[in-house]
């Protein structure tokens, strides 16, 4: 595998330490009391360098939301028709427990949370989450249809207590 130009991981590097930064920000302080001086800092970067990545506070926001619910998302790769149910739903807990919302903030992730900021999820709940709630919905409603969930229940309660 070649080697990645020392620039573009550099790039890489520093958008991943942006948004680490602003999420704990804009738990803290909720989107309308985060600002771009309190991300740059905690993120230890100069204010500028932020501007260069995100013009605009609602733009690192916006790209924050979108990372959380790309990741919620692909934790229901394993939910197709095909698929064992068991093995699918087990996969699937198992992911989402990775994400924020599960074992990070046990409480739900906080920029999720931030009611000034839900304006930016608009998009999001009518667009792309609305859409794979209704696939998997339908790959749901299909193995109870074929009597596939039955098995899966016994799973469940022993994902739930820890066993």
């Amino acid at each position: 595998m070649p080697c990645e130009p020392a620039p573009r991981r550099r790039a890489q590097q520093r958008l991943a330490q942006i948004l680490n930064a602003a999420e704990g920000v804009f738990a803290q302080a909720d989107f309308r009391g985060a600002n771009m001086a309190a991300i740059a800092a905690a993120a230890g970067l100069p204010k500028a360098i932020l501007h260069c990545y995100f013009g605009t506070k609602e733009a690192l926001y916006t790209e924050l939301l979108d990372n959380i619910l790309s990741l919620w998302l692909s934790a229901t790769a394993p939910i197709r028709p095909e698929a064992d149910p068991a093995f699918a739903l087990e996969s699937y807990i198992r992911d989402k427990m990775q994400c924020p919302g599960s074992v990070r903030w046990p409480r739900g992730s906080p920029p999720m949370k931030c009611c000034t900021g839900a304006q930016y999820l608009r998009s999001h709940l009518a667009g792309p989450l609305r859409r794979r709630a209704a696939e998997k919905s339908a790959v749901l409603q299909g193995w109870m249809d074929q009597g596939r969930m039955r098995p899966v229940i016994p799973l469940i309660f022993s994902l739930q207590s820890g066993r």
